[in-house]
């Protein structure tokens, strides 16, 4: 972060939009970095690998003639990864007796809806709920590929289609620019395109009434988990820095909706839930949080690995106040070893 210019080390998410490419940029790590992420149309490359090097000179090139912010970006990255995005076609059939699919194993999708693994989710919940419905396993996978199916094949196509709308020919001219945004971007195109995506309600488990559990979760890892609690029935609180609160407040196609820190990134995950603010440093922010460790089920945090024990609030310590408490760490390389301060960015 501290190579960029103070314009763009805001606490905000922004998405460039373009003739044949696009790309995002957002900050991590409480502000300490800047992750970036550029996606240009090409066919004469096609390796998957995560791992493959690429170059600041190269990236230049996919983006030239680009903003000057964007420009900027590209020549202060430390490093540049690449690797190819491939579209392919979702399976109509996933099981085979008593062996089935889940996931990117049965609707691999382009990440332009942000969805692939919230729809992963989703399948683990419909495929236990199949099982426990049915008896006959066959029949429960049967069951289940028929409920998922139709769902997951029109997120791939979205994702598909997503493709040209953020790389749509129009963009190439101020004022073509504002008409597309305005007849594709603009809140009312929004929401009648994916409506059925977020209304998405499925009949409610049986989980045990009075369920409370405490979102201490940012961004994306997490919050969607606790958003499917909520609609399973579960009083979801999500606890807030007073400062700062969920990076994803700012995160967000819509300027206006980010500077009221309520973007659509924060809305998608977050829906539902009751929500508090406290400070975890200050000596009464600490009691009032101990008081709603005590009264409550289940903790989620994805905190760097360390964060919660320096706060006073290691597992050991909040299980001694509540001895009932379920404490689940979300990190990228878990709690412990050597690469467990390395930053993770994903929706698990």
């Amino acid at each position: 972060m501290d190579r960029l210019p103070e314009r763009l080390r805001d606490m905000l998410g922004w998405t460039w939009i373009g003739p044949g490419g696009h790309l995002v940029n957002y900050p991590l790590r409480g502000g300490k970095l800047m992750n970036m992420i550029g996606t240009i149309e090409r066919n004469d490359w096609q390796v998957e690998s995560w791992y493959t090097q690429g170059s600041n000179e190269e990236c230049a090139r996919d983006f030239a003639g680009w903003h000057e912010d964007v420009q900027t970006l590209i020549r202060a990255a430390p490093s540049v990864m690449k690797w190819a995005f491939m579209e392919r076609a979702p399976r109509q059939t996933w099981s085979v007796g008593r062996a089935t699919l889940l996931g990117d194993a049965c609707h691999a999708t382009l990440p332009f809806l942000a969805q692939g693994a919230v729809m992963s989710i989703e399948d683990g919940v419909v495929l236990g709920r199949c099982l426990d419905k049915y008896a006959d396993p066959v029949e429960a996978l049967h069951r289940y590929e028929q409920a998922r199916v139709e769902r997951t094949s029109a997120m791939v196509r979205g994702a598909k289609e997503n493709t040209s709308r953020f790389h749509e020919s129009a963009l190439a001219t101020e004022e073509g620019a504002i008409a597309y945004m305005e007849s594709e971007w603009s809140r009312d195109p929004i929401r009648d395109r994916y409506d059925w995506l977020y209304r998405y309600d499925r009949p409610p488990a049986d989980l045990p009434a009075g369920i409370r559990v405490l979102d201490l979760t940012n961004i994306l890892s997490g919050p969607y988990a606790h958003y499917q609690m909520g609609l399973l029935g579960a009083e979801v609180i999500k606890v807030e820095n007073p400062k700062d609160g969920d990076l994803a407040r700012k995160l967000g196609a819509s300027p206006v909706l980010n500077a009221q820190l309520m973007g659509t990134s924060f809305l998608a995950q977050n829906a539902g839930k009751l929500s508090v603010t406290v400070d975890l440093k200050h000596p009464e922010g600490k009691a009032l949080f101990r008081d709603l460790v005590a009264s409550a089920d289940v903790l989620v945090e994805n905190f760097r690995p360390g964060v919660m024990d320096r706060l006073g609030f290691s597992h050991e310590a909040l299980r001694a106040a509540n001895p009932g408490l379920i404490y689940c760490a979300i990190s990228g390389f878990g709690q412990n070893g050597p690469l467990a301060g390395n930053p993770a960015y994903d929706q698990i």
